[in-house]
């Protein structure tokens, strides 16, 4: 044991904003993604994710954009020339409110695709997944059209695809991070009762008194709210991984809703700082690490699952 923490220590001393941020992430996509089995939309998150990064995919390549349309560089808005810059070149939304280029354009990309995809006040379709797969065909064909032309284009795509930004998160991302992901992780596990009821039987859950729509709205803005700020800062193939691996994991160690949140938020927690650590001792590729730290983890659950219950029966 103490030779595990050694290694998560050194992981922490060279990169601690990444393993801080990652496990908040982690955690947070943890919770979010049982929500997100229950409802039967796992395939929104790859969807939604990729789509969001169009957003910011829009941000860096603005200028390219604007030149490939004839349009001057200099004439686009000054948060949107440089879309990382300081916060004179931040939009301001309401009052002291700050918002940069790429959250921005994230966030309304990402919109688009929740209202797509994620149904509120009726059942799953089961077109779903056909139109998940169109999401995901149209934003990466459009994430490369926007960046292909730049002449940083090649590693933009590769920034966007692995999501690089994770090792390098600045102290503002760090900062956000610590604030949003613990109040998505509270909100899912507010409400995981209501969703698990509903997502069983919605007419038993209206007849038994349950906010069917408010529930789905909640949860809805909690799944926008994630994509829109990881999208840019860990990568589509983090988030995919993260919102769907804890909660197989999870339930095959415990059943009741509440505890299946909690145990899917650790897994994910637990499982990126052991990609973190992996990957400063391995000197592993960080979004290779990750994803293989959190697989690792939820291959051990399934199989912990699996002996449990051949206990139980013996």
């Amino acid at each position: 044991m103490s030779a595990l923490l050694e290694v998560v220590r050194e992981a922490f001393d060279l990169v601690p904003r990444a393993v801080v941020g990652g496990a908040l992430a982690g955690a947070a996509c943890g919770a979010v993604g049982t929500l997100l089995r229950w409802r039967r939309l796992v395939w929104a998150g790859f969807a939604v994710p990729e789509a969001a990064t169009v957003g910011t995919a829009a941000a860096l390549g603005a200028a390219t954009l604007a030149a490939s349309l004839d349009v001057e560089p200099t004439a686009l808005p000054r948060w949107l020339q440089d879309p990382h810059g300081g916060a004179a070149r931040h939009v301001d939304l309401i009052g002291s409110a700050w918002i940069s280029a790429v959250d921005l354009l994230s966030l309304c990309v990402a919109v688009l695709a929740v209202l797509w995809l994620v149904p509120i006040g009726r059942r799953a379709a089961a077109a779903g997944e056909r139109a998940a797969a169109a999401c995901f065909l149209l934003a990466t064909t459009a994430v490369v059209l926007l960046v292909s032309r730049s002449a940083h284009g090649t590693e933009e795509i590769r920034q966007l695809a692995v999501g690089r930004t994770l090792m390098f998160l600045s102290p503002d991302d760090e900062r956000l991070l610590r604030y949003a992901m613990p109040a998505l992780v509270v909100v899912a596990w507010a409400l995981a009762p209501g969703l698990a009821s509903l997502a069983f039987d919605r007419d038993h859950a209206r007849a038994t008194g349950r906010a069917v729509h408010l529930t789905e709205a909640c949860f809805a803005a909690a799944f926008l709210l994630l994509c829109a700020v990881l999208a840019s800062r860990t990568g589509p193939a983090f988030l995919f991984a993260y919102l769907t691996l804890p909660a197989v994991g999870a339930e095959r160690l415990v059943a009741r809703p509440f505890p299946t949140i909690v145990v899917a938020t650790s897994l994910g927690a637990l499982g990126s700082v052991a990609g973190a650590a992996a990957a400063v001792r391995l000197d592993l590729p960080y979004a290779t690490a990750s994803t293989a730290g959190i697989l690792a983890l939820t291959g051990a659950s399934v199989v912990a699952g699996a002996l449990g219950r051949l206990v139980r029966r013996r």
